[in-house]
């Protein structure tokens, strides 16, 4: 699975060349953008750290850990740019697929866990008996010589789940630490940790976790303003659109709730409408009509994004 980012800021120069661009190529650079926050780095170090503990070292293998945090903290941004930097690999012994990525949902069972990871190794989805699945997926991870596998909104496992669906995946889970074969880490909300926690068989092989929270205006409004300012440097604009001017980037923290996924995702749809236009940079309007189509993180029906003069 690729995931290609645009992750280099833009000199003024390479910008006004981006933004002459066909809208296709602009569209892709704001859809692929990825901006190195401190969150960012915190994550990807946790991550490295988990899956080779010592610098030149060998890869562990049977531990389980934890990537936690709220909803669009940037917790999958992350997993995927970790994979990229871990592609697979081809020789003479066949495929190999150091680090393998699936997602979690709601509505999924064991099997479909299975299919995603199979998939995931290049494999198509298992034909075998439901009491076999597990079995299956631990020979073809064996097979793909996969190091790390990192199950993302894995408190879609867990959460709300019956008595059954619950034991199977923490079962899954377990049998692949026990077989040494490769260490997993779970990602998604702080609820993992209440079911590790809770599970004798889980919280018994020293989980270690790391956990990323949101911007605070307050007590990190100079790290969200060096964020702004490395968005800047990726918007294929020809001008700057201003993102930390006070007006703009107070509402960009208000709508955002400091969580980069919500951040990227407005400035993005914004963007859309920009590159539309035809227009040098993202303005004012363009953020309001983002806002008004997207959900803000605390919704206030009072409050007018970025609408000047507007009393707030």
């Amino acid at each position: 699975m690729e995931f290609r980012r645009n992750s280099k800021p833009m000199t003024a120069e390479q910008r006004i060349e981006a933004s002459k661009q066909s809208a296709s190529v602009r569209q892709t650079l704001m859809d692929t953008m990825l901006v190195p926050y401190p969150q960012f780095r915190d994550g990807i170090t946790f991550i490295r750290k988990f899956h080779v503990p010592v610098e030149g070292g060998n890869p562990s293998t049977g531990r389980i850990g934890g990537l936690l945090g709220e909803s669009r903290v940037g917790k999958t941004e992350i997993c995927r740019y970790f994979v990229s930097q871990n592609p697979p690999s081809y020789d003479d012994e066949g495929e190999s697929y150091p680090v393998v990525y699936v997602q979690a949902s709601d509505e999924m069972k064991l099997p479909s866990l299975a299919d995603r990871i199979c998939i995931a190794t290049g494999a198509r989805s298992l034909t075998v008996k439901h009491k076999l699945v597990a079995d299956a997926t631990l020979l073809r991870l064996a097979g793909s010589k996969t190091q790390l596998l990192i199950i993302d909104d894995a408190h879609f496992m867990y959460d709300g789940r019956n008595q059954t669906d619950r034991r199977n995946f923490i079962s899954f889970v377990k049998m692949v630490a026990d077989q040494k074969l490769a260490s997993i880490l779970l990602v998604g909300e702080d609820s993992i940790l209440d079911t590790i926690e809770a599970t004798p068989t889980l919280s018994g092989r020293s989980f270690v976790s790391e956990t990323l929270h949101a911007f605070s205006k307050d007590d990190e409004k100079k790290n969200f303003r060096s964020l702004l300012l490395a968005i800047e440097d990726r918007l294929p604009f020809s001008k700057s659109s201003n993102l930390t001017e006070k007006g703009i980037s107070d509402d960009l923290h208000r709508f955002s709730g400091g969580l980069i996924g919500r951040l990227v995702n407005l400035i993005r749809q914004a963007s859309y409408s920009a590159i539309d236009d035809g227009s040098a940079q993202i303005m004012r309007e363009h953020l309001r009509d983002a806002s008004r189509a997207l959900v803000p993180m605390h919704p206030d029906r009072s409050y007018r994004y970025f609408d000047v003069g507007a009393k707030k």
